[in-house]
């Protein structure tokens, strides 16, 4: 919760309790679906996948494997998060509109480093439920600047153009292209608050 807070978000956000304690990591990570919450804030960070198979093991960047998929009869055995420097944090949550058990309109994460004066020096936000496969920014216009909402808003507007969602109960596609815009932004800014702040317990 303190080094990598988007982690712990995405844990409390996932299914009910009684979920929560059933199922796995690996379990969550596997299926690469970019609906899944866990798989999101992993993605914000960086997050490296440990794989076994008949062939052997090997370490993957979590983001190609949504294009290239595991190969046959393998596993996920573990997951490496490089430590985040001073100075930066993170965050996750999603939005549902029912407040039941189903696939977030849209889910979102961020990482956010800063310098000493409070100006963003690293940014990355990933987007999931609205596409196929996450969207994943690192949004440059962040750079050098403290990030507000109207801010975080017009850097991450491409994500509305990427994203694919489909009509359904959870929305319009119209509808779930602004909110992937809006999370995209929030995330960011709840990211640079924390780090801004100094550390998860600020600006939950």
């Amino acid at each position: 919760r303190s080094r990598n807070p988007a982690i712990a978000d995405a844990f409390d956000a996932v299914g009910a309790i009684r979920i929560r304690r059933m199922i796995t990591v690996g379990g969550s990570v596997g299926p690469l679906i970019a609906g899944f919450d866990l798989p999101l804030a992993l993605l914000a960070l960086g997050a490296r996948v440990n794989l076994a198979g008949p062939e052997g093991r090997r370490t993957v960047e979590l983001g190609p494997l949504f294009t290239t998929r595991l190969k046959q009869a393998e596993l996920v055995v573990g997951i490496e998060v490089d430590p985040q420097p001073m100075g930066a944090s993170s965050s996750f949550f999603k939005f549902m509109p029912r407040g039941v058990l189903e696939i977030p309109t849209v889910n979102t994460a961020a990482s956010v480093a800063i310098d000493a004066s409070g100006a963003c020096t690293q940014a990355r936000v990933a987007v999931g439920a609205v596409s196929f496969q996450p969207i994943i920014l690192e949004p440059g216009a962040l750079r050098g600047r403290p990030i507000d909402i109207a801010i975080a808003r017009a850097a991450v507007l491409e994500v509305g153009t990427a994203a694919q969602p489909m009509n359904d109960v959870r929305g319009s596609v119209a509808y779930k292209r602004a909110m992937a815009v809006e999370f995209a932004a929030r995330a960011l800014l709840r990211a640079w608050q924390r780090a801004h702040h100094g550390g998860a317990g600020a600006m939950r």
